[in-house]
């Protein structure tokens, strides 16, 4: 890579994880043919961006038969606490265990450093090759309000033709700081969906700062809307756009007549068009049901980078029943009943518990007190 690649014969022979490597950039300088190692490399590494968002503490939950009427129970929102350090242990331990599920690309994986991340991108340096790796988060499908407002707000955005402005805006600052702190790696960008229009966004910007410029950006079914003017162009960057036949996200490319795109074909297995996992290697035996404990609420699970459930129109009547409905009414817990004490004489009772005839002092002084009580009422 660069002049740090210029190896003389004093020089150590190269290991086999950088021979590996270099098997990769050498499809980023050529032409890209459908399932390279490469573009299998940058799908799994789009798929990461997703575990840098911590799960909701809790949720509003709806099952499918209450969803048109209202939601199952209201259990309290409240985001879960984040810091730069808790989304990075999360991206590590999802990246430990794509090196077991894509044995095949174990070598460069295991040699990827998480050096940031967060709820918009994540950065991972190959620092044996000097390489910087950005991938922008696509939508979270789950509830969860760090993500949820944001992510819809900027798909609407793209929807009527423009562009998610207030995700590129952080992404491009975290982006410049990684960036400027590794001036000298060669920089890779990628995403999927919505975060394929972030980092084509972010990319554009950084187009006039040779220090920023991106080298190779990779993205997989982004969200194109036929109401855009035109697609981004990249005039210092090699951008390779990637879709599968059908996709309902980006199909604002074929209106757009956006050439050079990349059409895989689609997995029988992977059951909706728009997953990220017509575009990744297949997993080693035995991983591909793998479960990992520690997410939920939607959201991918380690091993599980990119199984998404596919939106339905039933979908959206959730999110109009269960986002932002109307709290339900907890009505008090009636008062315990107090038993009255019961004024018994104190001589005795009957067997069955009734008490004795009161005597006559007994009723003057019940009289007495009925006649407080009258006289209190008239003078009040």
């Amino acid at each position: 890579l660069g002049e740090s690649r210029s190896l003389g014969a004093s020089n150590p022979a190269p290991s086999a994880a950088q021979h590996h490597f270099c098997a990769y950039l050498q499809c980023a300088v050529g032409a890209v043919m459908e399932g390279s190692d490469l573009v299998q490399l940058q799908a799994i590494i789009a798929g990461l961006a997703r575990h840098a968002v911590p799960e909701p503490r809790s949720y509003r939950a709806c099952t499918p038969a209450e969803v048109f009427v209202q939601c199952a129970g209201v259990k309290a929102l409240g985001p879960a606490p984040i810091d730069g350090r808790s989304s990075v242990r999360l991206v590590e331990d999802a990246l430990e265990e794509l090196t077991r599920d894509y044995p095949e690309h174990a070598q460069v994986l295991a040699n990827l450093s998480v050096v940031h991340a967060s709820l918009d991108l994540v950065c991972l340096a190959h620092h044996a090759e000097r390489s910087l790796f950005t991938a922008v988060r696509g939508t979270d499908r789950s509830l969860n309000l760090r993500t949820t407002p944001k992510d819809w707000s900027n798909n609407l955005r793209i929807a009527f033709g423009a562009g998610p402005a207030t995700r590129t805006t952080p992404a491009f600052d975290e982006y410049t700081k990684c960036r400027r702190a590794y001036p000298e790696y060669k920089s890779f960008g990628c995403g999927h969906s919505l975060g394929g229009a972030v980092v084509l966004d972010v990319a554009k910007l950084s187009e006039h700062d040779p220090f920023l410029r991106f080298e190779r950006v990779d993205v997989f079914n982004t969200a194109v809307s036929p109401l855009a003017r035109s697609f981004v162009k990249l005039h210092g960057t090699s951008l390779h756009v990637h879709r599968v036949s059908g996709d309902w996200a980006s199909w604002g490319l074929d209106w757009l007549q956006v050439s050079d795109v990349h059409v895989h074909p689609l997995k029988s297995h992977v059951p909706e068009r728009h997953s990220l996992q017509h575009f990744m290697p297949s997993k080693a035996p035995g991983r591909e049901r793998a479960q990992f404990a520690g997410e939920g609420q939607g959201q991918a699970t380690m091993g599980q980078v990119v199984d998404e459930p596919g939106w339905n129109f039933a979908d959206l009547f959730g999110i109009v029943s269960c986002v932002g409905s109307r709290r339900k009414h907890v009505w008090p817990a009636p008062a315990p009943q107090v038993a009255q004490p019961v004024l018994r004489c104190s001589s005795s009772e009957g067997p069955d518990g009734f008490r004795r005839k009161a005597s006559p002092q007994e009723n003057a002084h019940e009289a007495m007190a009925e006649g407080v009580v009258e006289a209190r009422r008239a003078g009040g």
